[in-house]
Order: structure tokens, then sequence, then C-alpha cells
């Protein structure tokens, strides 16, 4: 990708019913917008969403999404358009997204016949490899904001609207990154190993 301080992005994060993506659903999406280097504050997308599998309760009580809060929500094939639009134009960017957002999606719409978003997509996680290929950790959220020494304490976690904003300010510190070391372009001409998360039991 080329050009990558120029560009407009959509940041993007969901929440699920768990997190083996072939068997999960969404249950919340937030994005947010950045253009020329900054978040459009104005700017943002946030739902519900319906799931036809009820929120097992460990993953209510780290996650925050109650079931009780889908009961009114509209249901993926009836929002999915809307997240669209929004995304429209943009290079979509995620936090783990190659090992689970993507493939979460894919998979829904596979479910409910609708078509899978285009845009290309970067991954915090990638880009962060790219620029310490050495890294041994797992990247996780927190291992990146603790890096940066990003102030977090005003955002929810595992709110999918504020993990959106918080994956915003990792990005944006990784194209300062970037600049400063005169990098313009984002080029994978050889592959990268990047460690998957871990899937840690809930009870």
């Amino acid at each position: 990708m080329q050009h990558i301080q120029h560009r407009r992005y959509c940041v993007f994060d969901f929440e699920a019913t768990g997190i083996r993506h072939e068997v999960e659903y969404i249950t919340q999406i937030g994005a947010v917008i950045i253009e020329e280097g900054k978040v459009v504050e104005h700017r943002t997308f946030n739902s519900y969403v319906q799931s036809p599998k009820p929120i097992p309760e460990p993953v209510e009580r780290f996650t925050g999404v109650y079931n009780s809060y889908l009961v009114d929500a509209p249901v993926l094939a009836d929002i999915y358009e809307q997240f669209v639009q929004f995304t429209e134009g943009c290079v979509l960017v995620t936090h783990a997204g190659y090992e689970f957002d993507l493939p979460l999606l894919r998979m829904e719409c596979e479910r409910n016949n609708l078509k899978m978003l285009s845009n290309r997509c970067l991954d915090t996680k990638a880009l962060f490899t790219y620029l310490y290929p050495d890294n041994p950790n797992i990247l996780t959220t927190n291992y990146l904001v603790h890096h940066y020494g990003i102030d977090d304490s005003s955002l929810k976690r595992h709110d999918a609207l504020d993990d959106s904003k918080l994956i915003a300010k990792l990005f944006l510190r990784l194209l300062e990154e970037f600049k400063a070391r005169n990098i313009n372009d984002f080029i994978l001409d050889k592959p990268i190993q990047v460690r998957r998360f871990e899937i840690i039991p809930m009870v």
C-alpha cells in the first residue's frame, strides 16, 4: 500500500458471543474514521447486533455486552449495509483482525448471504511486526498501549466503539513511526511472523 500517511481509514472492532469465529456471532460493531492523520470525532459507527446465539455469561462479564442489550438490536442483515456505507472509500484497520474480525465477518456474510467487504485492511499487529520483526511477544492491545504509553483511562475496554478509538490511537502512533523512519509505503515483499492471540478459557 502506497502513501500510507495520506489515506482515509476506518478503524473498526467487533464484539461477539465468543472468540472462535467458526461458531460465534457478532454482538456489537464499532468504528471510527481517520482523515488527514486525525480521528474525525463526529463520525462514528456503533450498533449492537442481535445474535441467534445467546452470549455466555463469562463472555458477558468479560466484554460488558449483555444479552439484555441485544433484545431490541437489529439483526446483522439489517445493519450491515449501513456499516458498509460507513467504510466506503476507506482502508480498514483492525487489531488482530486477520485472526478474528475478518474471518468472523466473512462467516457472518456467508450465513446471511451478504457480500463481504472488499476494502483493503491493515492489522496493527502486522504493522508493528513490520517495524519490530524480532519482537517475540504476543502483541495484545495492552502490550501496544504500554509500548506507546497511551492513556486509555477514558475508554471502556471491550466496548466495540471505545476499542475502535483505542486502536485508532495505536494506529496513529504506528503511522508516526513509519513517518519517522521515512517509510511511505507498506510493502510486504517477504513473510513476517506474528504470534496469534492466546485463547484463555472463561469460567
